[in-house]
């Protein structure tokens, strides 16, 4: 049986501390690496050069990349301004395609990922200023690097005790990082990661008033069979130690994310076993919010940031939760059961703007809307019967309009047309605001921050998936097509986020469940994908907040489970206060400085009974 558990805000809190810790921190070098053109045309930092004629570009973790097809003299080659302010800290990393499980000592037992190990030969540059090697000729070790800034070798940290074994043809992600005065206040002087995680550093320093004379040089094996092993891709350079690597699933260091919390829904089975995930607002940091054996879906932040509503059947039936985003305070909305159409629903609750009030989903296949008090009160049910002429009748999702007396609701008819309408709470009039004009279905729809604008989610024609598309909020005012999708993708359940400056959206790949969070500038410029990093495979209906979200303290020994190994871990504080060495301040729950029965019942009503 599952809990809930529960993301440690600490976590979140340290990424916001490196991000402001970093603010002065800046892209020195960015290269694709996927063509000649990509090689000689960096899209950040000095170009690159192609080496040799023996080469190919195939394929890797984003389009192609690079491999060397024959020994000699054939690499990727960039210039030595690259690290030429980087002597005493930066940061360089890549994505490998191995096309071999590992080196193979004797035959070609070690592969110049970055920089030319150990010798000179035909012509090849001996030294450099960064190293990334995987293999060391003879025993079989794992990757290391070095940093070079002073000549006499400079500092190298220690291969991984073992050899690190690929998986042909899945990339893996490598990196290198460096300090002189330490990597964010450790001792590490450089680290070397393989995805996102350490595998080797060294507390060594180096001279960093040395020369940086060396060109930087990738894909290079000095071994006679030192080619066609592995291809290299995407190439990162900062300045900085950098040390979060979980951004490494976004090919684009300079796509505008915004800062803040990302809430969706995830699965690792389509529509069976949902749960609510987080992440940071450039994709990183994914982890579980709040798992339970029910399905819980549809996750809505309040306009305040203050608090995350979402639908869970864990009671048996459908009905609405919401908790803190501080993580605290998490209940059932009394009275707000409802039946749902469909076991998967977008848009089931969302916000009034003073983020006092929520509408959903009251319905089962006739149609019907809800408008209820975050204490159950108020509650109110509102009939879409003659919507449309009579010919609408079944509500698939709603929204808050720019007040609290619009609704903005996708409304569906038999068999299959669907459009937007807008509701008036107060003369309980519908207004259609998408036309029938061409055979389309217009859904998903959410209106601006500024009620200036409506995104809607429509298909042109029956042969397409569905776009996202703009439109002043005006009865029948002309939409355009934002996303320009291909006939193989779709895009869903929109959001303003960023003050109206972005959309995030549910995107999809035709005939599959693949689904993924997209961003997109609300010009429709850099539009961008974040594909899961690990579990959950199914990532919709994505919600957004700026705020830092923190989960409840209920999990007292972090162990994402609220057990009796909390509850002990309580019965021991209890009694204790500040100064005590069992005072247990996690345990506090009132504040008032010692742990007493009621933090007692706080952690047994609020957290145990909900787990």
């Amino acid at each position: 049986m599952k809990n809930i558990y529960f993301l440690i805000c600490w976590g979140i809190i340290a990424s916001f501390v490196s991000v402001v810790a970093h603010a002065q921190s800046s892209l020195v070098l960015w290269n694709k690496l996927g063509s000649d053109s990509e090689v000689s045309n960096s899209m950040v930092g000095d170009n690159g050069t192609i080496v040799g004629t023996s080469y190919a570009f195939e394929p890797a973790m984003y389009g192609d990349g690079y491999v060397r097809k024959a020994v000699n003299k054939n690499f990727l080659q960039f210039p030595h301004t690259v690290v030429s302010d980087l002597k005493e800290r930066g940061s360089l990393e890549l994505w490998i395609n191995p096309k071999v499980p590992k080196p193979v000592p004797y035959r070609y037992g070690i592969f110049g990922l970055v920089g030319t190990p150990y010798c000179s030969y035909f012509g090849v540059p001996s030294c450099c200023n960064i190293n990334l090697s995987w293999g060391d000729t003879v025993t079989g070790k794992g990757i290391y690097g070095s940093v070079n800034f002073g000549g006499a070798g400079g500092v190298t940290t220690p291969p991984e005790p073992e050899q690190f074994v690929a998986t042909p043809n899945v990339p893996f992600h490598v990196a290198i990082s460096w300090d002189i005065d330490g990597i964010e206040g450790t001792e590490d002087k450089v680290r070397v990661y393989r995805d996102g995680e350490i595998v080797s550093s060294t507390e060594d320093s180096w001279d960093p008033t040395g020369t940086t004379e060396y060109d930087l040089i990738l894909g290079y094996g000095p071994d006679s069979g030192g080619y066609d092993k592995f291809i290299i891709d995407n190439l990162i350079v900062w300045n900085y130690a950098k040390t979060d690597f979980s951004d490494r699933f976004n090919e684009d260091p300079t796509f505008p994310f915004p800062d803040g919390t990302i809430a969706f829904t995830g699965s690792d089975s389509y529509s069976d076993d949902m749960d609510i995930y987080i992440m940071n607002g450039n994709g990183s940091d994914m982890r579980p919010y709040i798992v339970h054996q029910g399905n819980d879906i549809s996750p809505s932040f309040s306009p305040d940031g203050e608090k995350l509503a979402f639908v869970s059947d864990r009671s048996g039936q459908w009905a609405i939760y919401v908790i803190n985003t501080d993580g605290t305070d998490f209940y059932k909305v009394p009275n707000s059961e409802f039946s749902c159409y469909d076991e998967v629903a977008n848009n089931a609750v969302n916000w009034s703007p003073d983020s006092q009030k929520l509408v959903y989903l009251a319905t089962d296949s006739t149609g019907g809307l809800g408008i209820i008090n975050l204490d159950g009160s108020g509650q109110r049910i509102l009939t879409t019967d003659g919507v449309g002429d009579g010919v609408y009748n079944t509500v698939r999702g709603v929204n808050w309009g720019e007040t609290s007396d619009d609704l903005i609701v996708h409304m569906m008819a038999f068999p299959w047309q669907q459009n937007i309408f807008k509701y008036s709470i107060s003369t309980d009039t519908w207004t259609q605001m998408t036309l029938d004009d061409t055979p389309s279905h217009a859904m998903d729809a959410a209106v601006s921050i500024s009620g200036q604008k409506i995104v809607f989610t429509r298909r042109a024609d029956a042969s397409q998936l569905y776009d996202l598309y703009t439109m002043e909020n005006s009865p029948g005012a002309q939409s355009s097509n934002l996303t320009g999708l291909s006939l193989q993708e779709g895009a869903f359940s929109p959001e303003w986020i960023n003050n109206d400056e972005q959309i995030i959206f549910s995107y999809n790949i035709k005939d599959t469940q693949q689904w993924q969070t997209g961003i997109i500038n609300a010009d429709g410029s850099h539009f961008k994908i974040i594909a899961p990093s690990s579990p959950p495979q199914y990532a919709m209906y994505p919600t957004w907040t700026s705020e830092t979200v923190c989960h409840v303290h209920g999990d007292l020994n972090g162990d994402s489970a609220i057990d009796n190994s909390d509850f002990i871990i309580l019965r021991d504080s209890l009694g204790k206060c500040s100064g005590d060495s069992a005072y247990n301040p996690d345990a506090d729950y009132d504040g008032d400085g010692c742990v007493s029965f009621r933090d007692y019942s706080t952690w047994y009503r609020e957290y145990y009974l909900n787990r």
